[in-house]
């Protein structure tokens, strides 16, 4: 298959693109706010950098002078949680190294701190399925969990299994259905309204989309809006106890794709390494716990590094401020106001049960342009989910295509995604026989805080 499709979940009677006095002046009036912090730690940032990663990877065919722009898209990774850019196409793919007696990943190291970096060539340069999680240290760290988390349990099952292929399934089953456990019953929590998370992940009501595991598509109202959540980046992290605070820019240069240290020798050092008790609360282990970052609020407001990034793609410097406004507007997608109006008919009733409310003119952002803007009513979708954002949360409209989206991508993977049974058993030893897992249980499973970091 050439790609996959995008659907859009809410269809265009009336398209509406702002004039260029009216884009000018909505500019004018956003880059007036400044950055806030939330109450979101600081890790799900990254969490969900790689999540989307996972789904969509765009890309555009050229135009035959009579498709739609929707048509023309198409994604080049499955829309399915199925972790395609950690295992690629499993053993035999030369792209990626396995240790061949085990099943388990073969990982670079960080100084003298072995397997704490993804595996890299030669010249620094990441061998993993998606290069994209190589954009930035922390997204790279938050796959290289995923790796390490996979050769924990290989580690595990060497006491009953020496088949290493068979030690590859059995590992890759259990890491992608705690993965998508953790997706759907742990971010999306986190991100959403409770009643949403209710409703659609738990009841599933509120249907967007039904799941087709034979021709997945994936909502480009999420790709394009809903899941663009660069104002949660900070402008500086500490990556460790040791490491002091690191600016976003050099975040980005800890990479194979904007390194400054020359090979040869590790990319990384030692205290590069990314101490995950900074990022993610560990409520349930409280002899754990650090001071963890929060991430900064979800709004139209992006720290000023997003304003000039690199494009891990393109090899390029983008604008992620601009991209985000102009992307659901250039492809043809709904305002924020039409598409609460389509949730409306298409589940009556619903939107206000789970608390909807229409953001328009009235509203103190969108209330500073001018009378005539059009912008005030007819509002480009990722600006309106944004400002419809509290803190750490989407809104209702923009919970409900992100946990109708990823819902649906858990389904198209396994019908038993939503279910929190059959999970790992040394897994749940570690949660303490809860009956949901987290992602600090994935972690402390993984690199065994409580004594050394752990060294598969």
């Amino acid at each position: 298959m050439n790609g996959w499709k995008y659907k859009v979940l809410f269809p265009v009677t009336t398209t509406h693109e702002p004039s260029k006095t009216e884009w000018a002046e909505l500019i004018k009036v956003l880059l007036k706010f400044d950055v806030s912090a939330s109450d979101l730690p600081a890790g799900y940032t990254y969490l969900g950098q790689f999540i989307i990663h996972d789904l969509s990877f765009q890309g555009i065919r050229p135009s035959n002078g009579s498709q739609p722009i929707v048509d023309r898209l198409f994604s080049r990774n499955k829309p399915v949680l199925d972790l395609d850019g950690v295992y690629g196409n499993g053993l035999s793919d030369p792209a990626i190294p396995f240790n061949q007696m085990t099943g388990a990943f073969v990982l670079g190291p960080a100084g003298a701190e072995p397997d704490s970096d993804l595996p890299r060539d030669d010249a620094h340069k990441a061998r993993i399925g998606d290069r994209r999680n190589d954009d930035n240290l922390l997204v790279a760290q938050m796959q290289v969990l995923f790796m390490r988390f996979h050769n924990r349990i290989v580690e595990d099952l060497l006491q009953s299994e020496d088949d290493p292929n068979k030690l590859f399934q059995r590992a890759k089953a259990e890491v992608t259905k705690a993965y998508r456990y953790l997706v759907l019953h742990e971010f999306v929590k986190r991100l959403v309204p409770e009643s949403v998370y209710e409703a659609i992940v738990l009841e599933g009501r509120g249907k967007l989309s039904d799941p087709n595991p034979a021709d997945p598509t994936l909502a480009l109202e999420f790709a394009d809006a809903a899941a663009r959540l660069h104002s949660l980046v900070r402008e500086s992290y500490e990556l460790n106890d040791r490491s002091g605070t690191i600016g976003f820019a050099r975040i980005t240069e800890l990479t194979g794709g904007k390194t400054t240290r020359t090979p040869p020798g590790p990319l990384l050092e030692a205290d590069d390494v990314v101490d995950w008790r900074h990022f993610f609360e560990f409520s349930n282990y409280p002899d754990l716990q650090k001071s963890w970052q929060p991430a900064n609020a979800l709004s139209f407001v992006v720290n000023t590094f997003m304003r000039d990034v690199r494009d891990p793609v393109t090899g390029g410097n983008v604008d992620m401020f601009k991209k985000n406004i102009h992307k659901a507007p250039d492809h043809g997608l709904c305002t924020g106001q039409q598409a609460c109006e389509a949730l409306r008919q298409m589940h009556p009733g619903l939107p206000e049960e789970l608390g909807i409310q229409t953001i328009d003119g009235n509203d103190f952002v969108l209330g500073q342009l001018s009378a005539q803007n059009s912008v005030r009513t007819q509002t480009p979708l990722w600006i309106y989910l944004m400002r419809e954002a509290t803190a750490g949360k989407l809104g209702v409209l923009g919970g409900w295509i992100v946990a109708d989206t990823l819902r649906t991508a858990a389904l198209n993977a396994d019908p038993a995604a939503t279910q929190a049974t059959n999970l790992y058993g040394k897994l749940m030893e570690v949660a303490k026989n809860r009956s949901e897992i987290t992602i600090e249980d994935v972690i402390q499973y993984t690199y065994d805080y409580h004594g050394q970091r752990r060294q598969p």
